[in-house]
């Protein structure tokens, strides 16, 4: 019903993520094209839930981060079905916000597809 308030605080899940990626310029080349300046896709087969809050956590292996924020899930994709053409299960997330070094980072890979 319009203007019920929520019972229970909203809590996001966290998305944490180690890369086998030993660089900057590895994520940078290995990540560009599922990055844009307002969101990422992440590839999973567990999936939340569109509208679910995350908070990003996505590490080189190193343990160095390379974006660190919030965002929102806004679409999933599920794993094919027998006999659909294959798809990578995952999910689109939007950043709501970003620490200024994953901003950065996030600029350079978009420029790197321009």
């Amino acid at each position: 019903m319009a203007g019920e308030q929520r019972q229970a605080t909203r809590v996001a899940r966290e998305l944490r993520l180690r890369l086998a990626l030993a660089s900057v310029d590895d994520f940078i080349e290995r990540w560009a094209l599922n990055i844009s300046r307002g969101g990422v896709f992440v590839r999973s087969r567990d999936l939340y839930p569109p509208g679910t809050e995350v908070t990003l956590d996505i590490a080189l292996e190193s343990g160095e981060r390379v974006i660190e924020g919030r965002g929102v899930v806004r679409w999933t994709t599920p794993p094919s079905a027998p006999g659909e053409p294959a798809r990578d299960p995952g999910m689109g997330i939007k950043f709501v916000e970003l620490t200024k070094g994953s901003r950065a980072l996030i600029e350079l890979a978009v420029g790197t597809q321009e």
